[in-house]
């Protein structure tokens, strides 16, 4: 069981590989054809407040992989500034005295 109580199954080996094999054979659009109708069959399985929280579970994740980029540009910003100031000096020097 997870932290919620929600059983937790281990995917069966045999099953990926055949999942794997097929997704060879089928190609990209059957695949994914195949993908949506397990994606409907899940959701009418799901009650709505598992349905809630799985998608609010997606969007925090995206919400903090943007909050990670978001970091990561602006700490590399910082670095190229503060490069920049040491080749070219301060634009503002002559705005201080």
């Amino acid at each position: 069981m997870d932290k919620k109580g929600y059983i937790v199954r281990e995917k069966c080996p045999v099953a990926v590989a055949l999942g794997r094999m097929a997704a060879a054979k089928a190609g990209s659009d059957e695949m994914a054809k195949r993908g949506r109708m397990g994606a409907r069959a899940r959701a009418a399985v799901l009650s709505p407040e598992r349905r809630s929280e799985i998608a609010r579970k997606a969007v925090e994740a995206r919400w903090e992989k943007a909050w990670k980029e978001a970091k990561a540009a602006e700490r590399v910003d910082r670095q190229a500034r503060k490069i920049a100031k040491q080749v070219y000096g301060n634009p503002y020097e002559d705005l201080i005295d």
